[in-house]
């Protein structure tokens, strides 16, 4: 084998590493941006205000008092996830009936923002009695599911 041969070979095993590492690294790359996708959740944790809590826990300047409370779901190792705002959330945010205590979510989680998409939740009003607010399609409004019930007229 001549010298020449030696750096092809050389050559040919450089190539081959380099689209390996291109390769392996184009499903890494793949894999995290799947890991980012918005995927369908149903957390549980507790109704706390974001801004409250970040104020006490990381010494944030949020001025709840003067702006109002917005809060969000944190879960049992500390992590605060947001609710993307609309008609489906305006009463979680807002904390009607839910500060402080335990909820569960279901809905769209967003992981790189950690924003829940929300279609429906529990609160837990008293030890294990949860009760489920869902949203109506027929009436576009996030109401007690076990108390919204209408009749629908049948189109025929």
């Amino acid at each position: 084998m001549t010298k020449r041969d030696g750096w092809g070979i050389f050559v040919l095993v450089l190539a081959l590493a380099v689209a390996g590492l291109v390769w392996s690294g184009e499903k890494d790359v793949k894999a995290e941006k799947k890991s980012q996708a918005k995927r369908d959740i149903t957390l549980e944790g507790k109704a706390v205000c974001i801004g409250c809590q970040l104020k006490k826990a990381e010494g944030a300047h949020s001025a709840c008092k003067i702006y109002g409370h917005k809060h969000g779901l944190m879960d049992k190792e500390g992590r605060l996830y947001t609710f993307v705002e609309n008609d489906r959330s305006v009463q979680l945010i807002k904390g009607e009936g839910v500060h402080g205590k335990r909820i569960k979510v279901k809905g769209d989680l967003f992981p790189q923002a950690q924003y829940i998409d929300l279609k429906s939740y529990e609160v837990e009003e008293e030890e294990g009695k949860w009760v489920e607010m869902a949203w109506c399609e027929h009436c576009n409004v996030m109401g007690l599911a076990a108390e919204h019930k209408h009749e629908r007229k049948s189109k025929y």
